[in-house]
């Protein structure tokens, strides 16, 4: 979705120059190109394939390269952007982020930071003030289940604190290393690693947290 015949002929253009030829420059030089679109559609979906021309040169190979390394940067700055400032589609917006974790997300509260030689979940934490919220849903909404009914408004008396991100597949997995808790599904691993974690059940995510809040 959203990418045309010439995009992709681009972007193996890139894949065999770098594989067959070991040539960088002219990768290189598409992913500039690429970057100098415009916050329009077309630049937002450029950027993206920027990101998966450095995916298909290999993202060693750029990070020897002086010019690769800025470019990375760059091109994960500007995914980065891409799927926290909902541009474009939904489905757009994940196979993007898909390939910002190939080249390294790095935005705070995705992935995993060291903390004394281990890995930790990096949770980044926003503060809900106290406050009137609407809570159910209304008769017209066909997808809520009668217990949900009618929409209603409370008032929460006390702030609280959220994690401005669900937790990833990364977090969790770093968990599960961390302490050696076998998950109920395996399959919660096996996602890709800036994506919320799945297969995740009522006693796996109080584990979590207790864990979490060094309870474990």
């Amino acid at each position: 979705e959203g990418r045309n015949l010439e995009a992709i002929l681009d972007l193996l253009a890139a894949g065999r120059l770098v594989h067959y030829s070991l040539e960088l420059d002219r990768p290189l030089a598409l992913v500039q190109r690429l970057l100098l679109g415009g916050d329009d559609q077309m630049g937002w979906r450029q950027a993206w394939l920027a990101g998966d021309v450095l995916r298909e040169a290999g993202l060693q190979r750029i990070e020897e390269d002086v010019l690769g390394r800025t470019l990375l940067a760059q091109v994960r700055e500007r995914l980065a952007a891409l799927v926290d400032n909902g541009r474009l589609t939904v489905r757009e917006r994940a196979d993007a982020g898909d390939t910002l974790a190939a080249l390294g997300d790095r935005r705070p509260g995705v992935g995993v930071i060291q903390v004394e030689g281990r890995e930790l979940p990096d949770i980044t934490l926003a503060y809900i003030p106290p406050g009137p919220f609407d809570m159910g849903a209304d008769n017209g909404d066909k997808g809520a289940q009668e217990h949900e009914k009618p929409l209603h408004r409370l008032n929460l008396p006390y702030g609280y604190w959220l994690a401005r991100y669900p937790v990833t597949v990364a977090q969790f997995a770093a968990f599960v290393t961390q302490s050696g808790y076998r998950p109920f599904d395996s399959d919660s691993l096996r996602g890709v690693a800036n994506r919320p974690v799945i297969w995740v059940s009522w006693d796996d995510a109080i584990a979590f947290c207790r864990w979490l809040d060094g309870g474990w």
